[in-house]
């Protein structure tokens, strides 16, 4: 690639940083557009799976045991084994994960992109603060929501799935999370069923001050008027819960533990609790390789965005822009790029879409 070559990202969060810091390790310059401010720091956790941390290993110069401690959630506990964890899922703290991927890279925040006009000879970036950049190579890594895939595929179609999904979020003093603490150990989450009801919780950080737990509410959208299915709210409704929640939470009788702690209506008033939409993106072909023929991609959520329950949607992410970063690398067609593995993600897509239904399915009980 020539040295010249001017990259920007779209998206600061893991596929976009992944990319930047596989292609820093490779040589090649990027700068990281977000619209985030400077300090941003996600605060809950997420799975990371073998085949996907494996493939970043060598790029940031680690090894399994020293990545497992700067990022791994349960690394501080006591009882944590570190090797017991080698070639095995494990849940990460992402805005550890984040900070260490983002080390030496340009990263320009606050900076909302509005759009991308693209050219045969160069592509504008187009901000929210009137102001503009040229790049030879774009990448949109700007999730689900992405303005890049906004620009350059206008009929691509972002589907929202019919089931009602809460997520929570809960400060606990170390001394009553003790009692709790033998059913998360050694596991990335517990979960559970009550009726038609998904039932999920883990750990996001332990601190000397408090344990972060995280819990999702999550079954089938009802027939009718059902108080809970808010798929067409705004994005800004996300953090508007309904009532309906505490009262269907208050019913559900004989929760054993952790379940019974966690899913207590009254400690989840107090609590962050968001609305979450279950969406896979589907992105037109022939907009996309026009696209990538003139220098602009999409990687992640943007180009195959998977149900947020499935867990998989960060390892897709990382191992997209690994790919792409040696595609870059070897001067590669973007274009061959996508067509060799279209396929792969329609078929990622499609099973998320069929565990999500999976983890909603009410098993019949045998005559």
């Amino acid at each position: 690639m020539a040295a010249h070559t001017r990259i920007s990202i779209v998206g600061a969060g893991i596929g976009g940083l992944v990319l930047g810091r596989c292609l820093k390790a490779r040589g090649i310059p990027a700068i990281l557009w977000d619209s985030a401010p400077a300090s941003r720091r996600q605060s809950y956790s997420i799975t990371l799976l073998p085949w996907a941390y494996d493939l970043l290993l060598k790029d940031l110069s680690l090894d399994h045991a020293t990545f497992y401690k700067r990022v791994a959630v349960d690394y501080k506990r006591q009882d944590s084994n570190d090797q017991q964890h080698i070639g095995a899922p494990f849940r990460a703290h992402r805005g550890e994960l984040e900070g260490l991927l983002a080390e030496g890279l340009d990263i320009r925040w606050s900076h909302k992109l509005t759009k991308v006009q693209k050219d045969t000879h160069q592509n504008t970036l187009s901000f929210e603060d009137g102001k503009h950049f040229t790049s030879d190579i774009v990448i949109g890594a700007d999730g689900v929501h992405s303005q890049v895939r906004k620009s350059i595929a206008p009929n691509s179609q972002v589907k929202v799935h019919p089931y009602v999904v809460y997520n929570g979020k809960r400060r606990i003093d170390p001394a009553n999370f003790e009692q709790l603490a033998s059913q998360f150990r050694n596991v990335i989450s517990v979960q559970t069923r009550h009726g038609d009801a998904f039932l999920q919780a883990y750990v996001n950080e332990y601190k000397d001050e408090y344990v972060s737990l995280s819990y999702t509410y999550s079954r089938p959208s009802r027939e009718l008027s059902d108080p809970l299915d808010q798929r067409d709210r705004s994005v800004s409704g996300a953090s508007k819960i309904p009532e309906a929640l505490f009262d269907e939470v208050d019913h559900m009788a004989g929760l054993e533990e952790p379940f019974a702690t966690v899913f207590d209506s009254r400690a989840m008033r107090d609590d962050r609790v968001l609305h979450w939409l279950m969406r896979s993106v589907t992105v037109n072909a022939e907009e996309l390789a026009d696209a990538a023929s003139k220098g602009i991609a999409l990687i992640g959520d943007a180009l195959h965005g998977t149900p947020i329950l499935g867990s998989e949607g960060a390892n897709l992410a990382i191992r997209d822009s690994v790919e792409l970063a040696d595609c870059i690398a070897q001067s590669s067609s973007l274009t061959t790029y996508f067509n060799d593995r279209g396929h792969r993600w329609s078929a990622a897509v499609e099973d998320s879409e069929t565990r999500l239904a999976g983890i909603h399915a009410v098993e019949k009980a045998s005559l």
